[in-house]
C-alpha cells in the first residue's frame, strides 16, 4: 500500500465544480493544502481527512491559517492528485491512514474507496461520508 499527498501542480476541474456538491459555512481548524482530503469534525471545524470526522470532499484552495473559512468540493468533483500522473485509469483510491494522504489501498480509515482515477493526474470524489 503506498500513500500520497495529493498534487498541487494543478487545481479543480471548474467544470465538475459547478456540480459537485458542496459543503459551505465552516472554518478550517488547521493548515490544509489544495486538493487535500477533508473532514467535519465535531466542533465544527474542517480539518485534514483522518477518520475522526465525516469525510466530505477536497480543499479548492490552500488554507495558510486556522479559522478561515473554506468551501469545501465533494461528490463529483475532479481534482489534481498526482504531480507525476501515475494513478491507473479506473482504479479506485481511498483516504489514507495518515491525514490528508490519499491510499491506493483499502485503509481502517477508508474501506469503500473515495475517489476514482480519471486520468493519470485527476482523481473524481465518488463518496463522502464516513467510510470505515
Amino acid at each position: 500500500m503506498a500513500e500520497f499527498k495529493p498534487g498541487t501542480a494543478g487545481g479543480h476541474d471548474t467544470t465538475t465544480s459547478h456540480f459537485a456538491t458542496q459543503h459551505t459555512g465552516s472554518v478550517a481548524g488547521e493548515l490544509i493544502d489544495v486538493n487535500q482530503p477533508v473532514e467535519l469534525r465535531a466542533d465544527g471545524r474542517l480539518y485534514k481527512a483522518s477518520g475522526a470526522g465525516t469525510f466530505l470532499g477536497v480543499s479548492p484552495r490552500t488554507v495558510k491559517v486556522a479559522n478561515q473559512a473554506l468551501t469545501v468540493h465533494g461528490l463529483g468533483q475532479r481534482f489534481h492528485a498526482s504531480d507525476a500522473g501515475s494513478l491507473v485509469i479506473g482504479k479506485t483510491y481511498y483516504l489514507g491512514a495518515t491525514a490528508g494522504q490519499i491510499s491506493d489501498a483499502a485503509t481502517a480509515v477508508d474501506a469503500q474507496g473515495a475517489f476514482v482515477a480519471v486520468s493519470a493526474y485527476d482523481l473524481t470524489v465518488v463518496r463522502i461520508g464516513k467510510l470505515a
